[in-house]
């Protein structure tokens, strides 16, 4: 069955539950009750029976008065007779026959009931008749009535005691109507607990909604501190990462969108330059400027696409090697020593091994080395050695200005510029292999210069 409503899936639930649970109570009541009932009737007539076998029964003590023993008979067959004990009794004693007449009518409710099998009773004789057969009890339904019969031979015959079982409904029928009361208060109570659950829910539902349209105006307020309440203290702690990483979003493709436009713009006003012929410069500068602002804005857009796909790329398409760092290292300084041939490069690298994919180590280094020599003064120094807890620190040293203490912690963010404006992802696509392979990174202003930390 399918529900529309969390709210109507509780309810239905608690109430399924309830009716097995009061249902279970009425069959148990029922089938111990009738156990226990009828085991007290057996009991009791048994203990008449044997009072009346024992010659201690007095006519004036009326058996079936009690509880237990109601509508009860004890009589005596003999000879294809069936006799009242009573009269059983009396007939021993010499009563006239008027007496024995009067006295059967007197006790008419103790005769043996009427349509009863006799071929039970037959039954029971025949077993008596075994050797150590004292007495039987059996049981047999007369008239849609049901009776425990007690057996044993007596004076030359049978001693035959039984008492109708008839189960008191009223009781049965009380519990019947309270557990009526208890389903329809359950009923109630399942829907207010119901709507008390689900409430809160529909309350989460309807600020996803809102959050999945980007709509961060309010944060969702429970007014409680359990589940509920710490749920929607986590969906606000979600809905402001959304909304910064919206807004960071939104500064990343203006900065980016700016960083590009501006290449572009250069290409094309020194293109029209040529095509007009007012070119201030020869036109083989012209073009060189075109080419090498054509040569940066490729880069740039490389390092966008590569920052992009970064995350998924780590993730599905590495495939990782033994590295020795410091041959790494030295073969990325001598591919950049060119770069600027008026800067010193001071090298001092123990050799150190480590697993991982050569391509992305190489990126992530290449990026520090790349940003060192930027804005190096005259000096870039790389060291590599391997502590004694197995950590391996890189450290890459320049001596250009330090950076401002308000920016040093933003320097791997996707968003940084520079304080020339310059904008690159260099550094934050470094951050993220770095911590793909559990390092760190760091930049910290040192005396003298600035020096880049990577530990592995």
């Amino acid at each position: 069955m399918k529900f529309k409503t969390i709210g109507m899936r509780i309810w239905v639930i608690f109430t399924a539950m309830i009716l097995l649970i009061v249902s279970t109570i009425l069959i148990l009541y029922y089938v111990v009750f009738s156990f226990v009932d009828s085991g007290m009737k057996e009991k009791d007539l048994t203990i008449v029976h044997e009072t009346i076998l024992e010659g201690n029964y007095s006519p004036s003590v009326q058996f079936d008065t009690f509880q237990n023993l109601r509508g009860s008979t004890h009589f005596v067959f003999k000879d294809g007779q069936c006799l009242n004990i009573m009269e059983y009794n009396r007939s021993k004693s010499g009563d006239s026959a008027a007496e024995h007449e009067n006295s059967r009518k007197k006790n008419n409710n103790m005769m043996f009931p009427p349509g009863f099998d006799m071929r039970k009773i037959e039954e029971a004789f025949a077993e008596l008749a075994e050797p150590g057969a004292d007495k039987l009890t059996v049981r047999e339904k007369v008239e849609g009535r049901k009776f425990i019969v007690v057996v044993s031979e007596y004076d030359g015959g049978y001693l035959i005691s039984s008492v109708p079982y008839d189960y008191d409904n009223r009781v049965f029928y009380l519990m019947l109507i309270i557990s009526g009361v208890f389903i329809i208060i359950g009923f109630i109570v399942s829907k207010i607990v119901a709507t008390y659950i689900s409430k809160p829910i529909k309350k989460l539902e309807e600020f996803t909604g809102r959050v999945a349209v980007k709509d961060f105006s309010e944060p969702l307020s429970m007014g409680n501190t359990d589940e509920f309440g710490r749920l929607a203290d986590s969906m606000n702690k979600m809905q402001d990462s959304l909304r910064r990483a919206e807004e960071e979003e939104k500064q990343f493709l203006q900065s980016i969108s700016h960083d590009l436009k501006t290449p572009v713009m250069v290409i094309m006003s020194h293109a029209d330059a040529i095509i007009d012929g007012v070119y201030v410069d020869s036109v083989e500068n012209t073009a060189q400027i075109i080419k090498d602002e054509a040569v940066e804005l490729n880069k740039k857009i490389r390092e966008l696409l590569y920052f992009n796909t970064l995350d998924y790329v780590l993730e599905n398409q590495t495939e990782n090697d033994e590295i020795n760092l410091s041959r790494a290292l030295s073969g990325i300084v001598n591919r950049l020593r060119h770069v600027r041939e008026d800067i010193t490069f001071e090298t001092n690298f123990e050799s150190c091994m480590m697993t991982a994919d050569p391509e992305k180590i190489t990126t992530a280094f290449e990026n520090i080395i790349e940003n060192a020599i930027r804005y190096a003064k005259s000096t870039v120094s790389i060291s590599i050695k391997e502590e004694q807890s197995g950590k391996i620190c890189i450290d890459i040293f320049n001596d250009g200005e330090p950076i401002r203490l308000s920016n040093i912690n933003r320097i791997f963010d996707n968003l940084y510029k520079d304080k020339k404006g310059n904008f690159g992802l260099g550094l934050a696509i470094t951050k993220k292999i770095i911590s793909f392979y559990d390092g760190t990174v760091k930049a910290e202003n040192t005396d003298g210069g600035v020096n880049f930390r990577v530990v592995l």
